[in-house]
């Protein structure tokens, strides 16, 4: 009887023994998991530092669109100078549509071909005294008799020149940069230092055409 008993005992599982060895395994297999979720993380961290990246080169670095590249050189500085700062601001506003100094310079060119119908002539009055009146502290309302609100028809063809410029613009960032990749990775790179008599220069400018005759965002 004592010998069948101490057969049992050995055969006796040790509770205290599978306690403690739960917990070995259940960690194991929760770090096999962290690691994963640590790796998707850093994925997600580096696609949200590029797009950030790309974010500020596109509002600092994209190029103005024009309708009439020609006329590109009538633009005024000033409103070039500007669109860097609006860009910035529309970005922390998190907006998704170019900024009304873009519109202004874009319709611009596109007076400079020839005359516009009435609508377009009461946003593009619209705008210019708006972005007058944000940057440089000017009332062109009375002078100019624009409308100081837009009806919904015309804020929704605004809104699809707007629409246009954004996408365009982003696209084109996005072509210049796969570019400039490509080229760095074809030439070796070099540390150029500028000159002391090297002068700024003004944003550049590039042609896309809209349609002005079916422009209406939804």
């Amino acid at each position: 009887m004592a010998h069948s008993n101490r057969k049992a005992g050995q055969n006796r599982i040790d509770p205290t023994k599978r306690r403690n060895d739960l917990p070995a395994n259940s960690s194991h297999q929760k770090n096999l998991f962290d690691v994963e979720v640590i790796s998707r993380n850093i994925k997600e961290k580096a696609k949200k530092e590029s797009d950030y990246v790309f974010e500020i080169l596109d509002a600092l670095t994209a190029p103005v669109l024009t309708f009439s590249q020609p006329w590109a050189n009538a633009i005024p500085k000033r409103m070039l100078d500007v669109v860097p700062l609006a860009r910035m601001k529309a970005l922390l506003a998190k907006e998704e549509l170019a900024t009304y100094v873009e519109c202004v310079i874009y319709i611009y060119t596109r007076t400079l071909e020839a005359p516009m119908d009435s609508e377009w002539t009461d946003i593009y009055t619209h705008v210019s005294c708006k972005t007058l009146q944000e940057w440089f502290g000017e009332n062109h309302w009375e002078d100019t008799k624009a409308p100081k609100e837009l009806d919904s028809w015309l804020q929704q063809k605004l809104n699809g020149l707007r629409k246009f410029i954004y996408d365009k613009r982003r696209v084109v960032i996005q072509r210049q940069m796969k570019n400039q990749k490509q080229k760095e990775k074809n030439t070796p790179q070099k540390i150029e230092v500028p000159e002391n008599n090297q002068h700024h220069k003004s944003k550049p400018t590039e042609n896309l055409l809209f349609d002005f005759t079916n422009s209406v965002f939804k």
